[in-house]
């Protein structure tokens, strides 16, 4: 992440004093970290402190987990009047670490302009999407305008606009409703492939369109690092709030499914199609020529969709309206959301999937199976359990196959333009004004 902020800020740079701990791991990461930069005006130093004494604008690209302490111990050393600004999904441990600096230190001049990029520069391209700059002026400092609108000049040109957030509580609550159950679902999924071995371009029973777009991004959650979801995931209260629902509203839902209480299921699915997109006869975000370009085999069979299932009743419950973030949403998002859109409009498709669990055993036995994986990544958001969420991921890529991910990935990449773009036309068409 900070390579590619260098590389998208290089014209706007005089220079960029970069230190990274893994630099004193040998050569082989200072080759990567050069190539990385290639085109870019760099000098390394060799403690932080040498990085940032002259900077005008200071970069915390480190992980959640040790943003704050990295603060606290560089802030110091920032000179009077810097701009600072972190990279991490939540900006809670930023905003507390510069707080209390700054309480230390009222003269330092220093203000905290953080920001996110809500996509990883690997697999999509920042560019397309948008920059989310967030606001911190807790002791509303009448100079802080100035530095904000000073942040917005030098980030301009990084994405096609910004999205600005007022607050970091608005960035963390906002950002927590769009990525955490998302991404909780999809590591759910992709470690359910792990034990079961079902892949969409192997297995029938999951050959759909449908089935192999939801798949993909699954093998996009897996191919992350382990830090990735982690700090994400574990520290956020309101994250643990909305998992602790939904895994209520799974364990009912799935009771229902093996006790053969068939209109009761049907009825849930009914009530959160009213809920969440009225009454009125929809037409899907997606079009079924979109969903068809990425059908894998010929011969599909029903199945219960019962991820994106889970997610719409349990968004129901909580009386939301689906389409009420988007200013924070995410690639990821954006297309569960357009998968969830599908499966509740799209002519037969809801009506086959809460039939399916109830007419075909098999698909009962990998929802058990994603059952079980879905508490299983519960556990550490909800007791804050890092150690558990590093088991539970070193587990799941263990049984992946690295070759089976990346064509997940490489499959992804051609469904997120049709996501994104299918979405823009909805809104552009006044398609969720009710």
């Amino acid at each position: 992440m900070g390579s590619y902020i260098a590389k998208a800020l290089a014209p706007k740079i005089e220079i960029v004093s970069i230190y990274d701990k893994k630099l004193a791991s040998g050569m082989d990461f200072r080759k990567e970290l050069e190539e990385s930069l290639r085109g870019v005006p760099y000098e390394i130093a060799c403690t932080p402190q040498w990085a940032v004494k002259n900077a005008d604008f200071v970069g915390f690209c480190v992980p959640t987990e040790v943003v704050y302490e990295v603060m606290l111990q560089t802030l110091p050393f920032c000179k009077k009047g810097a701009i600072i600004f972190g990279q991490t999904s939540r900006k809670t441990p930023e905003a507390e670490a510069f707080d209390r600096y700054v309480a230390r230190n009222r003269n330092s001049g220093l203000e905290l302009v953080t920001i996110h990029t809500p996509c990883n520069p690997s697999i999509s391209d920042p560019r397309k999407t948008y920059l989310a700059v967030v606001r911190h002026n807790p002791q509303n400092n009448p100079a802080y305008e100035s530095k904000f609108g000073r942040a917005l000049q030098f980030f301009e040109g990084m994405p096609d606009h910004f999205n600005i957030f007022e607050s970091v509580e608005e960035h963390d609550v906002k950002f927590a409703n769009t990525q955490i159950v998302v991404s909780w679902l999809n590591s759910s999924i992709a470690s359910s492939i792990a034990e079961t071995g079902h892949y969409p371009w192997i297995n029938e029973n999951y050959g759909s369109g449908f089935d192999v777009m939801k798949f993909s991004y699954a093998m996009r959650a897996a191919r992350q690092k382990a830090e990735l979801y982690r700090d994400m995931w574990i520290g956020s209260e309101h994250g643990k709030i909305l998992v602790s629902q939904a895994v209520a509203v799974e364990e009912e839902l799935y009771k229902m499914a093996v006790g053969n209480r068939r209109k009761e299921y049907r009825d849930r699915g009914l009530a959160a199609k009213k809920s969440l997109f009225g009454e009125k006869k929809l037409e899907p975000i997606l079009s079924e020529e979109s969903v068809k370009v990425f059908l894998r085999n010929s011969k599909i069979r029903p199945n219960s969709h019962f991820p994106q299932y889970l997610w719409a009743v349990a968004s129901a419950d909580r009386g939301v309206d689906l389409f009420a973030d988007l200013k924070a949403t995410t690639p990821n998002h954006t297309s569960m959301l357009c998968l969830v859109d599908y499966l509740f409009n799209a002519e037969g498709v809801l009506e086959e999937a809460m039939a399916a669990p109830f007419e075909d055993p098999g698909i009962r036995a990998d929802d058990l199976v994603f059952h079980d994986q879905l508490h299983g990544w519960a556990n550490p958001i909800l007791f804050n359990n890092r150690a558990m969420y590093d088991s539970k991921h070193a587990r799941m890529r263990g049984k992946l196959d690295d070759r089976v991910i990346q064509e997940g990935v490489e499959i992804s990449k051609k469904a997120e333009p049709i996501f994104s773009e299918s979405m823009k036309k909805a809104i552009d068409s006044g398609r969720f004004k009710r």
